[in-house]
């Protein structure tokens, strides 16, 4: 959807039916913001509050560059609360820094299958606790849980999953995507007793997935506060693309549209 002043100033925005499942209302997501000045842009969130509020969408989120002040200001001042900061990384497959030793622990790689779902579960709900719905004070931990088990059944569903095996226990996941030669890792982690074959893990994944889908280069968005898995990435040589932060607004029934 796409709410604009002109061609230079405008707010694009999406539902987000993934959240509304867990919130159990309607939510949505600003995808992109353009402005000129900073009254036009205050005009163009103030005309959006208006929409969202109007047609019962309680919940809106955004993800912008920290160094543009302005809008930060903006959504300050129109009710956004800043919940999170994420790292997206990269790296081309042929670059990838490694020690040949941890290519010698005996872990299974395959697609997960149906019948890994609930295991592959049990793991989200057990060693998930970053992201922005993790970080946000004002949503419940559960409902945080159940949306990363619903992100991941639908990787499963699409057959996008890896499940690690080792000594016939799955004790870890990497969901992605695939876009032609690139692959977007989307989450993934193994259980907690099994944390020094994370390592070994990872790399087997980044190996399958460039002899299965040919894939050169790797995309990741990692929260700033994981510090384990930016220690993961940093061994693997990643490189750190851009920083984002992310803000999210919290609407009740009562709220005025015209803030």
């Amino acid at each position: 959807m796409l709410m604009k002043s002109d061609n230079k100033n405008y707010i694009e925005f999406i539902d987000t039916p993934w959240n509304s499942k867990v919130l159990g209302f309607k939510t949505n997501e600003i995808t992109q913001i353009r402005f000129t000045k900073e009254e036009i842009l205050s005009e163009l969130m103030r005309e959006f509050e208006e929409f969202s509020c109007s047609n019962n969408y309680f919940f809106s989120g955004i993800r912008i560059q920290p160094e543009n002040l302005t809008l930060r200001k903006v959504l300050t001042k129109t009710g956004y609360n800043q919940v999170e900061t994420i790292f997206e990384l990269t790296k081309k497959f042929d670059s990838i820094k490694y020690s040949s030793d941890i290519l010698e622990t005996d872990i299974n790689l395959r697609i997960a299958e149906e019948s890994d779902t609930e295991k592959i579960v049990d793991i989200v709900r057990c060693i998930l606790h970053h992201g922005r719905f993790f970080e946000d004070p004002k949503i419940d931990n559960q409902i945080a849980v159940e949306r990363n088990i619903n992100w991941v059944k639908s990787f499963c569903d699409k057959k996008t999953v890896f499940a690690g095996e080792f000594e016939t226990d799955i004790i870890g996941f990497l969901a992605f995507d695939i876009n032609k030669d690139l692959c977007v890792l989307q989450l993934g982690g193994v259980k907690e007793e099994f944390n020094f074959l994370a390592y070994p893990f990872w790399l087997k994944s980044f190996i399958y997935l460039h002899e299965l889908y040919n894939v050169t280069r790797f995309n990741t968005i990692i929260s700033a506060y994981n510090l384990p898995i930016i220690a993961l990435y940093n061994y693997f040589g990643f490189i750190y693309k851009s920083v984002s932060i992310g803000f999210h607004k919290h609407r009740s029934p009562k709220d005025d549209p015209v803030q």
